[in-house]
């Protein structure tokens, strides 16, 4: 998958993000990976399910979610029976599971993903990881001590305007960059949810922005030196 790992991951070599549903399905490895999704909303749904699908050597086993409705709503968009958790810590002791998909409301992301790591699961968490460089960094060792991937789900990095964009400053088909400057032009869709708690979401800012951050970070190839936000 393409994200931003901790670790290269050793199995998921394929973009899920580069191919479309209409493409011919990634091809088989001699195992397949056994994925649990914890959650069980909207974009695991309609998006991490049917992703897996078409990645021929992804097999989804299990979900987790506090909602038995939820869960009934995944296994049918799914197609077929999954083994069923009230918990996540419940999905982590399945040794039957080798990774998690975290697609949880965001205040939840970095407490599931360590919880993850040290049950000795590969992770990929939607983003963001943490609201806070601790809950960051937390995660972060978590994975040092167990060796498992770790990686978040930036996705637009994978787009082809994006990579092509990367490529044509790397190749030097344009100058190098000097400045990089984002504006986010959208309306607010539907007000309400957990989106809209910025306890919850971490605000604007880290739901949407560090999209934009990782993109950034992408096309300069190099750090930050000066940061200028504004509104």
């Amino acid at each position: 998958m393409c994200a931003t790992p901790a670790v290269k991951p050793r199995r998921w070599a394929a973009s899920r993000w580069r191919h479309s549903a209409s493409r011919e399905p990634f091809p088989p490895a001699m195992t397949p990976l056994r994925f649990g999704i914890v959650g069980a909303g909207r974009w695991a749904r309609t998006v991490h399910v049917p992703w897996l699908r078409a990645i021929a050597d992804a097999q989804l086993v299990a979900v987790a979610s506090r909602s038995a409705e939820n869960r009934q709503a995944l296994i049918a968009a799914h197609g077929a029976p999954l083994r069923e958790y009230a918990s996540a810590d419940a999905l982590y002791a399945d040794p039957e599971v080798d990774a998690v998909i975290i697609a949880t409301p965001n205040d939840s992301h970095a407490a599931l993903a360590a919880a993850g790591l040290r049950a000795g699961k590969h992770v990929f968490c939607e983003k963001p990881l943490g609201f806070t460089l601790a809950d960051c960094d937390a995660v972060a060792r978590a994975q040092a001590a167990t060796g498992a991937t770790l990686a978040v789900d930036y996705e637009l990095r994978c787009s082809d305007v994006a990579q092509r964009m990367s490529e044509s400053i790397r190749l030097g088909r344009i100058g190098a960059p000097r400045m990089i400057g984002c504006f986010l032009l959208r309306d607010w869709g539907r007000i309400g949810g957990w989106r809209g708690d910025p306890a919850r979401s971490g605000g604007l800012f880290l739901e949407l922005g560090s999209h934009y951050f990782d993109l950034m970070a992408l096309l300069a190839a190099r750090p930050a030196t000066q940061v200028y936000v504004s509104g």
